[in-house]
């Protein structure tokens, strides 16, 4: 059966960050399973052991927090997937950093490691929906690095009122001899201009990648990445309405109105920030179309970057994460956003040597 109050709020945190989750059941082994509307299980929680053992002894006496914080760990043990992870980890910050922080920082039962050790080795700077999400698992695959779940942190953007500890907390996982690291886009794309020495203060001589999109597929893969966050849809629904397709004459107004969607695309406007990481060999600059047509060379350069020996790759472990399904553009909206974006993508070919 379920237990009482403790139950209670097992229940309440794991329907607090998964909006799917409709209701609660009993399970085998005085487990609880979560149902969605349909009556699909989404979630068990399972008792190692006989009944009485394993989880609900872990909480016995403790208080809402420290059971939330169970709640979750054993949730985080399991195979989460990318938008599962991103999801507990926005609701947890929101509620708590502190506990986010211990949360997502910390080994399951693992005591923290020297402080020293306490940084990221390497950073995915951006660009939002470039291909930090599959370059991230890319890098992680190699057996010296460890994952760090969620990717994306946002210490130096976003979460600037953060203390260095909050941010140190967060690498406590990684053991001697191990590499971590994350990947938080907004690092290029909110170009700050005190970032990079945030950065080399926080964590010297972090290796930083950016992987850049053709700039206009780029601009309509957030379009429709933010109009399925702002109704709250899930990537793959039918969530687009015929009035919310992009159109020639609505990417028009958005950009009179220097809408962000269309803003981010000019990169050459946000690479001067990042010329002493670039000049100093600090920052290597993939492509989305590199990334697609040979992962396994983008990889193995991001490891060399690194330092890391040469490892195996089993066959079709690189797989593509995070696409955004969206309506192919209009062939004169293309048109427009490859004229918009043609001095974008000649400096980054004429400066940079990225092809676009």
């Amino acid at each position: 059966m379920i237990r009482g109050r403790r139950g209670k709020i097992v229940q309440d945190h794991i329907r607090l960050w998964d909006p799917l989750v409709a209701r609660a059941a009993p399970a085998r082994n005085g487990g609880i399973k979560f149902l969605d509307a349909s009556g699909a299980v989404r979630w068990r929680i399972i008792p190692q052991g006989r009944p009485g053992e394993g989880f609900w002894d872990s909480i016995e006496g403790k208080g809402t927090r420290e059971i939330r914080k169970a709640a979750a760990r054993l949730l985080l043990s399991r195979d989460l997937t990318q938008a599962e992870t991103e999801a507990l980890w926005r609701r947890e910050d929101a509620l708590d950093p502190g506990r986010a922080a211990a949360l997502f920082g910390l080994p399951q039962g693992g005591a923290g490691p020297d402080p020293a050790l306490c940084r990221p080795d390497f950073l995915i700077i951006g660009t939002m929906k470039g291909g930090t999400t599959s370059l991230y698992d890319h890098i992680c695959r190699h057996p010296l690095v460890a994952e760090r779940r969620p990717k994306e942190i946002h210490y130096f953007s976003m979460r600037r009122d953060r203390s260095p500890d909050w941010y140190r907390q967060l690498f406590a996982g990684k053991r001697p001899g191990q590499l971590m690291g994350e990947a938080s886009p907004s690092y290029f794309d909110i170009p700050l201009p005190d970032t990079p020495a945030r950065i080399e203060a926080a964590a010297p001589g972090a290796q930083l990648f950016l992987i850049l999109a053709d700039p206009a597929r780029r601009a309509v893969s957030e379009y429709y990445h933010d109009l399925a966050i702002s109704k709250g849809a899930v990537h793959g629904s039918d969530f687009i309405l015929p009035g919310e397709v992009l159109t020639l004459d609505r990417a028009r107004a958005d950009f009179e109105a220097n809408a962000n969607y269309l803003r981010t695309s000019f990169y050459e406007r946000r690479m001067p920030i990042w010329a002493d990481a670039l000049a100093a060999g600090r920052l290597t600059i993939f492509t989305q179309r590199e990334l697609k047509e040979d992962p396994a060379g983008v990889t193995a350069r991001a490891w060399a970057a690194l330092g890391l020996p040469e490892a195996p790759l089993e066959a079709g472990a690189l797989r593509a994460l995070n696409r955004n399904r969206y309506p192919a553009p209009s062939e004169e909206l293309r048109t427009f956003l490859d004229e918009l974006y043609a001095g974008t993508v000649e400096t980054m070919r004429r400066d940079y040597g990225v092809t676009l």
